[in-house]
This record gives C-alpha cells, sequence and structure tokens, in this order.
C-alpha cells in the first residue's frame, strides 16, 4: 500500500502545481511548455547526456513553477517577431499609441520588465524601470508587416499631434528621444516670409527640395519668419536644436526622420556647433530622405566651414535683417501703442516686443522712458548696427521727448501682444530642454 500511497501524493503535487501553473500562466502557455517538456524528454531518452539532462530538468521546472514568466527576448521569438525601430526612437513612438487597445504580459528579470502587446496589431514592445520611470527598451512587429505598422505608427503620430508642427529633443537620462508639439515660438505676418514662401513655392510645386539658410543678428525674427513660411506653404516641419546632433545617433536619427516623413525640417542655431562634420551628415541625409524644404537658422555664418555653406548643401542663404513694418505694428497694435512705431520701427523683433509688453504691463510713461535702455541693449547687441528690410544701417539712440503729466491719457486694458508661451523672443529660438536662447 506504501507504494500506492506515495503514487498518489505525487500525483496530487502533480495536479496541484499543474493547476498553480495554468492559473498564473494561462492554458496556453501551460501547455506550450508541457509540449516542450515532452520534447526533451523524447530528446534526453534519445541521446542522454548532460545537457540534454539540463534541459529536460528546465523544462520541468517551467511547467511545474507557479510565477514562470519568459524574458522579452523568448517572447518575442516565440511570437515570430522583430525589432523595427531603434530604443531611442521606441521611447518617442510608444506614447502616439496610447489609445490602442492592448495586453500586458510580465516578464522575467529585474525592474519590473514587463511586455506590452496591441491586440489589433502585431505589435509588442518591452518596458522596465529606468531611472525611476518607465523606459521603453524595445519595439517589435512581425516582419511580414512592418511596412505597414510603421505606416500606422506614422499616422498615429501626427494624429496625435493634429496640425501643430513637433520638436525633437534628447532626453540624456536614458538615451531616448521625445516628440513634443512646437510651440516655444509663434509664425507672425511679415513681408519678408511672405516674400520668401512665394519663391520656394515655385519650387515645392515642381517637386524641387531646397535648402534655405536664414542668417541674422539675434533677435531678428528668422525663426519666426521660418514658421510663417511653413504656414503659408501649409508644410508640417519636425524641428531639432543642432547642439543636439551629438546626441542623436546617426543611423537612429535616419530611421526617425524616415519615421515622421514630415515636409519640412528645422533647424535652430546651425552656426552654434563646432564638431561641423556631423552637419555635413545631417544635410546629406535630409538630401536623401527628399525633405521638401530644409531651413536653418544662424546668427553668423562666417563660423560655418565652406563646405557647409555650397549650392547642394545650402540652395539659397538669405540675409534677415527684420520681419518688416506690417510685423512691428501689429505687435505694437496688439498692446495699443501704434504710436511708438517711429521710435521702434528699425529694432528687431524681439525688443520691439519687449517694449509692447512694458507698454501693457507698467504703462506708457515707463515703457518709454526704457526706449533709451532697449536701443542702447540693440546697439551692443549688433555692434552699433541696426536691422531694415534694406540691409543694416547705423542706430542712434532714441531720444525720449519729455512730457506732462497732462499730456497722458487714461490707459485702456489692451489683448497681449503676440508672443511664445515662454516669454521669450517671439522671432527666434527658445530651447525648450532649458534657457530660452538669444539667437
Amino acid at each position: 500500500m506504501a507504494p500506492v500511497a506515495l503514487t498518489r501524493a505525487y500525483l496530487r503535487d502533480f495536479s496541484l502545481r499543474l493547476w498553480n501553473n495554468v492559473e498564473s500562466n494561462g492554458w496556453k502557455d501551460t501547455l506550450t511548455s508541457a509540449v516542450a517538456l515532452v520534447d526533451k524528454a523524447k530528446e534526453f531518452r534519445a541521446s542522454p547526456s548532460l545537457l540534454t539532462g539540463a534541459n529536460l530538468v528546465f523544462s520541468t521546472a517551467k511547467v511545474f513553477a507557479r510565477d514562470y514568466k519568459p524574458y522579452w527576448d523568448d517572447y518575442i521569438a516565440e511570437l515570430g517577431f522583430v525589432e523595427i525601430v531603434d530604443r531611442r526612437i521606441a521611447g518617442a513612438v510608444v506614447p502616439c499609441l496610447a489609445d490602442d487597445a492592448r495586453d500586458v504580459i510580465p516578464l522575467s528579470g529585474a525592474n519590473g520588465s514587463h511586455a506590452v502587446r496591441l491586440r489589433e496589431w502585431p505589435v509588442a514592445w518591452h518596458l522596465a524601470r529606468e531611472f525611476r520611470q518607465d523606459a521603453v527598451t524595445g519595439f517589435s512587429a512581425s516582419p511580414d508587416e512592418a511596412e505597414r505598422v510603421l505606416a500606422y505608427v506614422r499616422e498615429r503620430i501626427w494624429q496625435r499631434f493634429g496640425t501643430a508642427n513637433v520638436v525633437i529633443h534628447c532626453r540624456p537620462k536614458d538615451a531616448g528621444w521625445k516628440l513634443d508639439i512646437d510651440d516655444t515660438v509663434v509664425a507672425m505676418p511679415s513681408a519678408a516670409a511672405t516674400a520668401l514662401a512665394e519663391d520656394l513655392r515655385g519650387y515645392s510645386a515642381l517637386g524641387v527640395p531646397r535648402s534655405v539658410l536664414l542668417w541674422g543678428p539675434p533677435g531678428t525674427g528668422k525663426s519666426t519668419a521660418v514658421r510663417e513660411i511653413c504656414h503659408l506653404l501649409g508644410m508640417r516641419y519636425a524641428r531639432f536644436r543642432v547642439e543636439q546632433l551629438l546626441d542623436f545617433d546617426p543611423d537612429a536619427f535616419a530611421q526617425l526622420i524616415e519615421l515622421l516623413r514630415p515636409e519640412a525640417i528645422v533647424v535652430d542655431d546651425f552656426d552654434r556647433v563646432g564638431f561641423q562634420a556631423q552637419l555635413l551628415e545631417t544635410l546629406e541625409l535630409f538630401h536623401r530622405k527628399n525633405i521638401r524644404i530644409f531651413f536653418a537658422t544662424a546668427n553668423d555664418p562666417e563660423r560655418l566651414e565652406p563646405a557647409l555653406v555650397r549650392p547642394g548643401r545650402f540652395d539659397q542663404i538669405e540675409e534677415f535683417a527684420a520681419l518688416g513694418e506690417d510685423a512691428v505694428r501689429n505687435a505694437l497694435r496688439l498692446a495699443g501703442c501704434e504710436d511708438a512705431y517711429e521710435d521702434v520701427r528699425d529694432w528687431p523683433i524681439v525688443y520691439v516686443l519687449e517694449f509692447a509688453r512694458r507698454y501693457r504691463v507698467v504703462g506708457r510713461e515707463r515703457a518709454r522712458a526704457s526706449l533709451e535702455e532697449l536701443s542702447a541693449r540693440i546697439a551692443k547687441a549688433t555692434r552699433g548696427r541696426g536691422h531694415t528690410l534694406d540691409g543694416p544701417g547705423p542706430v542712434a539712440p532714441v531720444a525720449v521727448p519729455h512730457r506732462s503729466p497732462d499730456d497722458d491719457d487714461d490707459e485702456d486694458d489692451v489683448g497681449a501682444e503676440s508672443r511664445d508661451d515662454d516669454g521669450d523672443e517671439a522671432g527666434d529660438d527658445a530651447d525648450e530642454d532649458g534657457p530660452p536662447s538669444q539667437s
């Protein structure tokens, strides 16, 4: 009776462990593990060895282990998936799929490792805890469906941002990239932007790619003009700061541009990076990807190597002195200080906006009292030269007329002037990751 009782105990234990496995991993995984166990047993019987014995023991443990979970590599291998985007891109892509139905599968490994699999698409990605947040460390799909999946991901990215444009920036802690709405600089109608947009419209209509470098002193509105040109041409763009080129792996960056397929690329502060060999690679990449228009802004093109500024790299190099009369008048009108036009007509737009802001907040007298201070700052920033549409010219300090208190009119409430959200110059570049730049 002892052998029979012992056999019953083993069977009871076997059944309990098997049921625990089913509860933990589900019928499908349990049956898969059981089939693998039978296969390993056959291998061991046909060819007994240390290796086949170890495989048999491991397969047995998988069947009876209550908390068994696969590793990420084993999981995607079982699905037949392959990695279709670089891990640095994956972190930027996954948030755009937030509304898709999914299943979460716990995985073996440290840091709360788990897989996320979409129910309606052959897509899965790996999440692990890094730097106190979930980081995407793998994005895989069926190789037969890779192109269709990438097209769907591209569609979902632009659906997320709507008609807005995209800024690409690097997150050094997890070596990943992030996509955000580019709202740090706003578009502003101007004669200079309209004229350049009309020139570029002809090239675009013929399908001829174009690369344009706008250069000029800080604050003249180069970045604002680029945004307005893209708006006039109906093009969505992707923007990044040139300093982050060194943080971008070239192959992965090319993959990201191919995934996004923006109609235009905008790069601010193109003359700011010292390592210019990578700028050449970037320009060649944009030409290979058939970007319709590539824009770059710079304060001083003399800092760029000759190889960077030849036709084929930059087809047009435009000196940008000012946005023009209509932009200045519009900025003043929104703040209710149109009477100051003659005082500020030749100023860079960022200083015009600062004057309008002061006028609206601290009042007419205090704003006008600051004209000399702002004028001196312009002279220092531009080495004593001003900016008009016809080119640079000397700017004399503004003489502020003395007014009696009786001359002041009661100030009315006025609307906010056109400016970017972070208080930086509306006419030029602002860094989404740090202090606003003055380019």
